[in-house]
């Protein structure tokens, strides 16, 4: 018997020295490997920037992301903004500064974000978003602030539950275009801005193929508070969504969404007396892949006193503004895109806002220069995009813009010709 424990003990000790010897073997070519590469590394033509010591920490697990973007355009006259315009300036009320071509060269669309993948909790998942800008202060091209984009809360769950508390984009938004400046859409043809809301959606799965998406919100109205303006309620928001496969593998999106809100307007210096304008929005939306390498999409919308929500919109009227007279708007824009043939993209679209012509004012407003648009009628944009992706990460684009901007009341056309070239590093 202790001849067998003597035998067990050396057997084990003998083991022992094996993978002891063993992992100092692997230890050494560990090293020279890592000796190796540092090599490597120190003979390579392609210098990196020099690191700093220390650690970032977290709780949860956190993933940084951003883009690096550098714009170059030039506009053949007057915008509202040379970098990302959305509209012509009047050539009869600002003569001089609708002459004028301009140049815009802006790293503004630049941004980085964080997610954070938060823990377990009710019986769901949390996690949360905070993604920024350099749209914060765009005075100076060069000398551009941070402005928040995304900032919220979010939990869902197995069955298809999700619920954000925070700032984030408008919950009736759908479907949005491929456009290089995004701007020259924003009063012709879409309507999105990013606001505080609290959302809640749910998904239904309608076979393996097809679903049905449903989410409301509850959303801050007019973001611009005013001695005079109020917003006493929060607007609901909402979209029915269909998702599904028709034509191809990609799947089709129709949509069907809007809001409802009230804003609050002062009109005697004590606040005694008080307008309540409603604000309203009926948008539907589509995205159908025609084939592998086609698909078109849009959006079409009608709305009443937008202005008044803080709504992105042509006509800077308010209910007030027009002797408590419900100011409308029309429109959408259209889309198709190509991708024929490898790393490739090309976008041909239009977009147009309208109001009814009695709601325009007959003639410019009194805001700085004259330059105010209170008597736009109609907005037009018309836009054609390639873009070149020289890696998953790296890519660049060429865009073309012909703006046009109908004053009432004005015999000359403010149009605007507008080239942009752009470099995108995402990380």
């Amino acid at each position: 018997m202790l001849k067998t424990k003597k035998t067990f003990v050396a057997t084990l000790l003998a083991c022992t020295g094996a993978l002891a010897g063993y992992a100092d073997e692997q230890m050494d070519r560990l090293e020279m490997r890592m000796r190796d590469l540092e090599a490597k590394l120190s003979s390579s033509s392609v210098s990196a920037a020099p690191m700093k010591g220390g650690r970032v920490f977290s709780k949860f697990d956190v993933e940084f992301y951003g883009q690096v973007y550098g714009s170059f355009a030039r506009n053949s006259h007057g915008t509202d903004r040379e970098t990302a315009p959305s509209y012509v300036l009047s050539r009869t009320a600002a003569p001089v500064a609708y002459a004028a071509s301009e140049m815009g060269f802006t790293f503004q669309k630049t941004r980085f974000g964080f997610n954070v993948i938060g823990p377990e909790a009710l019986s769901g998942k949390l996690y949360a978003k905070l993604e920024l800008d350099m749209y914060g202060s765009t005075d100076n091209q060069g000398r551009l602030t941070p402005g928040i984009r995304h900032c919220y809360v979010a939990w869902d769950n197995e069955s298809d539950w999700h619920v954000k508390i925070g700032q984030t984009t408008d919950s009736y938004v759908v479907v949005s275009p491929d456009i290089v400046n995004f701007a020259s859409l924003a009063r012709a043809g879409t309507i999105a801005t990013r606001r505080m809301q609290v959302q809640v959606q749910k998904g239904f799965e309608l076979n393996a193929d097809h679903k049905l998406t449903a989410r409301v919100a509850a959303v801050r109205g007019n973001n611009d508070h005013t001695t005079t303006q109020r917003t006493a309620v929060p607007h609901l928001q909402g979209a029915l969504v269909y998702t599904g496969k028709w034509l191809t593998e990609k799947d089709t999106t129709l949509a069907v969404s809007g809001l409802v809100g009230k804003e609050k307007y002062s009109t005697a210096a004590n606040g005694a007396i008080y307008k309540k304008p409603t604000v309203w929005l009926l948008m539907g939306s589509l995205d159908i892949p025609l084939t592998d390498w086609a698909k078109i999409s849009g959006v079409i919308y009608r709305g009443n006193n937008l202005r008044d929500g803080g709504y992105s919109v042509m006509l800077n009227r308010y209910y007030v503004d027009a002797s408590s007279k419900s100011i409308q708007t029309t429109g959408g824009w259209a889309q198709i895109q190509l991708t024929p043939v490898d790393k490739w993209t090309f976008n041909l679209g239009t977009g147009i806002e309208s109001t009814r012509t009695e709601d325009a004012l007959a003639a410019a407003g009194t805001g700085t220069s004259g330059l105010t648009y209170s008597n736009m009628s109609r907005n037009l944009v018309t836009y054609v995009n390639a873009s070149y992706a020289f890696t998953d990460d790296l890519s660049a684009s060429l865009e073309y813009n012909y703006m046009y901007t109908k004053y009432k009341g004005e015999v000359n056309k403010s149009t605007n010709h507008r080239v942009q070239a752009v470099v995108k590093f995402v990380f």
